[in-house]
C-alpha cells in the first residue's frame, strides 16, 4: 500500500504515548501516572470516542439521553393508532362506495328532506376512500421510518387522522352544497 493512499489519522490514533500524555495535560486533564499509563508500544491505538457524549476542551460532556423506556410505549401507541385508522377506513369504505344511499338515509334520519344523487356522488365516495387510504399509507410509512430511527412517531397517525377527516368533510361539503334539499334546510334554519 502506498503511504500516500492510507487513511488520514483521526483522534490521535498515530500519536505516541508521550504525545497523548502531553495532549491530555494541555486540555486540563491530569497526566497519567506510570501505573495508569499503558505500556508503550509502536502499535497505534484508536481511542474510543462517543460522538454523542464527546466534548471540546472548554465544554463539559453532555450525557446521552436514555429514551429506551419511551420507545416501547411510543411504538405501541403508534401501532394502535394506525390499526384504529385502518379499521376506520375499511369500516367506512362500504358507506362511501354507496354514498348516494348513505346520504339518503342520513337525510331521512335528520329530517332534512330527500337527497338527490348527482353524477358526482359516487365519484366523491371513491375519492374519499382512496384519499384516506393514501393518507394512511403515508402515515404508516413515515411512522415506520421514525420508529426505526428511534424517534417518537405517535403524533403521525393523529395528524393523518385529522387531515383525513378534513379531506372527507371538504369533499362531503361539495356534495351538500349542490343539494337543493340541504340548501333549503340550511336557509330555513
Amino acid at each position: 500500500m502506498n503511504p500516500d493512499e492510507r487513511p488520514r489519522p483521526q483522534y490521535g490514533e498515530y500519536a505516541s504515548e508521550a504525545e497523548r500524555a502531553a495532549a491530555i495535560e494541555r486540555s486540563g486533564g491530569a497526566r497519567p501516572t506510570p501505573s495508569e499509563a499503558p505500556a508503550a508500544s509502536d502499535t497505534p491505538v484508536r481511542p474510543a470516542v462517543s460522538k454523542k457524549s464527546a466534548s471540546t476542551p472548554g465544554q463539559p460532556a453532555r450525557p446521552a439521553l436514555n429514551r429506551t423506556a419511551n420507545k416501547g410505549s411510543d411504538r405501541i401507541v403508534t401501532i394502535f393508532l394506525l390499526t384504529f385508522g385502518l379499521v376506520y377506513i375499511i369500516g367506512g369504505a362500504g358507506s362511501y362506495f354507496t354514498l348516494g344511499a348513505s346520504m339518503e338515509r342520513m337525510f331521512a334520519q335528520l329530517g332534512v328532506g330527500e337527497y338527490t344523487p348527482t353524477t358526482l356522488t359516487p365519484i366523491i365516495g371513491i375519492v374519499i376512500v382512496v384519499s384516506e387510504g393514501i393518507i394512511w399509507l403515508l402515515a404508516a410509512g413515515w411512522s415506520y421510518r421514525r420508529i426505526s430511527s428511534g424517534r417518537p412517531a405517535w403524533w403521525i397517525p393523529v395528524a393523518a387522522g385529522i387531515i383525513g377527516f378534513f379531506v372527507s368533510v371538504a369533499l362531503l361539503g361539495v356534495l351538500l352544497a349542490q343539494d337543493p334539499a340541504f340548501l333549503s334546510y340550511v336557509s330555513s334554519a
